[in-house]
């Protein structure tokens, strides 16, 4: 009795040992790039704290983020792009966890340059002018694919809370993005 509660132990452990005997996945690795978005332009760093989660911090400028009190609509929140006030320089941080590597090897789908689908908490800082500082922090799904040895695309949807430091305005909204980039290394 006792060799057979053994035997079934070991059995419902097999599953267990097979997924840790798998193949072992190329690492994630540092890298800066140069993006292209609707936001505007940014240079970014990734650098891997393990195989599944990556760090980055970037910097960039582009169109100022604002919240306005519309009285026909009520709140709304767009990007400026007038002459006198559209361009903000902006920061950016997330922590990313790239969930699907191991798949995509499977499947023989590249994994070259940090690609993956993810989950991210990202903090943005837009600062300018007339609208004053804006802090958006964003839970996100996205996926970062490849276009060739070096070009990336990017994009993600998710949930964002908006905070105007000047006006005080606050509000929850869907956010969506997409970027192109160019790895640097």
């Amino acid at each position: 009795n006792d060799n057979m509660k053994r035997k079934y132990f070991l059995l419902c452990l097999f599953p267990f040992f097979a997924i840790a005997q798998t193949q072992e996945i190329e690492p994630l690795k540092q890298q800066l790039q140069v993006g292209l978005s609707f936001q505007g332009l940014d240079i970014t760093y990734q650098q891997p704290v393990s195989n599944r989660f990556l760090l980055t911090a970037g910097l960039g400028g582009g169109l100022m983020n604002h919240l306005t009190d519309n009285p026909y609509d009520g709140e709304t929140i767009g990007v400026s792009m007038k002459s006198d006030r559209w361009f903000s320089p902006f920061t950016r941080l997330s922590a990313r966890y790239i969930y699907n590597r191991a798949k995509r090897v499977k499947r023989e789908s590249s994994i070259i340059n940090n690609v993956g689908n993810y989950i991210a908490f990202q903090n943005k800082f837009s600062f300018g002018g007339t609208y004053g500082t804006v802090m958006i922090n964003e839970f996100h799904w996205g996926i970062q694919l490849p276009l060739g040895k070096d070009m990336l695309f990017e994009t993600h949807i998710g949930l964002g809370k908006y905070d105007n430091l000047k006006t005080k305005a606050k509000k929850v909204f869907p956010t969506v993005g997409f970027e192109f980039s160019y790895v640097i290394f």
